[in-house]
């Protein structure tokens, strides 16, 4: 942009949009990974273009961070997923290494790029492997031997992807110099307080608002630093009772998802990863292991709404097609699965 309309703005926007288009026909590709229904996919892409929590991303120049961020996290994520369906340990690492490059553009393009490789753990876990947590515990719930060959190749996978992401985060850790941004106060002063109280409560009702950004968006702000946001004192505010409710559906989320459980539904594999695409994608956003350098900002959402959006297209397509208990369409994975199993009994005859 700078070579073609030096400061001229219209470029930069124009560009802005194209990849904004970019993420959210990739959108479509991650969806069927999760979904097979073609419906679910496209609907789920276009929601990720047209969501109004995107506006302060992809109309400010300053947002192609977190569009770049998306992109590259977006390409990783498919370069994994195509991966895991590759018999060969040496095409596996090959994927992987794709991926840990994206996860590095993406994290160099906006540090919540880094998670890339949990998110990739956490959709294999669920979706690929069909694993569950007692499984990971103590492997004697594993009886079938298909199943004992997907845990062993997961476990060398998640080895990969912790070693992986942990040397990526070191090197960004190493070249910060070692050491966090310091912020001014009015930047962020739910993340900045001295009171552990006021700093728990008002970053807990942050969550709330972000919530209600990708819910309900009709309250967007390109600024919401300074005393904008009332901050919570005590436990008498008035608003805490929603904080509560919001902490209380987070624990109904965990328990709809039976992850603990053995007899796990597909459907609640789904919705499991679509919680894990807005959680882990948000961690880095959350004030919880640096404070930020903004008070609430929509642009942060621009990663983590791509698990709520998802989500909406998946409730959608089953919706139109009567509800939870037909029989889902395949995912990607499955119909690679598939597709091999059919080449080796024409290969065979």
């Amino acid at each position: 942009n700078l070579i073609t309309s030096r400061l001229g703005s219209y470029g930069y926007h124009v560009v802005n949009v194209l990849l904004h288009s970019i993420v959210s026909m990739l959108v479509v590709f991650v969806m069927s990974w999760i979904d097979g229904s073609d419906i679910a996919a496209v609907f789920a892409g276009l929601l990720y273009a047209c969501h109004p929590v995107h506006t302060e991303a992809v109309s400010n120049i300053s947002g192609r961070a977190e569009i770049l961020g998306a992109l590259f996290f977006c390409i990783g994520f498919l370069f994994y997923a195509r991966g895991t369906q590759s018999k060969s340990f040496f095409v596996r690492l090959i994927f992987i290494f794709l991926m840990f490059f994206n996860t590095l553009l993406s994290m160099l393009s906006k540090e919540p790029g880094v998670v890339l490789p949990v998110v990739c753990a956490a959709w294999d876990f669920s979706m690929n492997s069909r694993l569950s947590i007692p499984a990971l515990i103590w492997n004697r719930w594993i009886k079938t031997q298909e199943t004992r060959e997907k845990f062993r190749t997961y476990l060398f996978s998640l080895a990969i992807l912790c070693m992986g992401n942990t040397a990526i985060a070191a090197w960004r850790f190493w070249w910060a110099g070692g050491t966090v941004p310091a912020f001014v106060y009015d930047q962020n002063p739910a993340g900045l307080h001295g009171d552990p109280l006021t700093r728990r409560l008002t970053v807990s009702w942050l969550y709330c608002l972000y919530l209600r950004s990708l819910v309900f968006p009709y309250t967007l702000c390109v600024d919401w630093s300074g005393d904008s946001i009332p901050l919570l004192k005590s436990w008498k505010d008035e608003r805490v009772p929603l904080i509560v409710l919001f902490y209380c559906g987070l624990l109904f989320f965990l328990y709809a998802t039976r992850s603990w459980s053995i007899n796990q539904k597909l459907y609640q594999r789904q919705l499991f990863t679509f919680g894990m695409f807005i959680i882990i994608t948000f961690l880095l956003s959350a004030n919880i292991f640096v404070p930020l350098g903004l008070m609430l900002g929509e642009r942060v959402m621009y990663l983590p709404s791509l698990g709520y959006c998802m989500f909406l297209a998946w409730f959608f397509a089953r919706w139109l097609r009567g509800g939870y208990d037909i029989d889902p369409l395949p995912t990607q994975s499955e119909k690679e699965e598939r597709r091999k199993k059919l080449e080796s009994k024409s290969s065979s005859s």
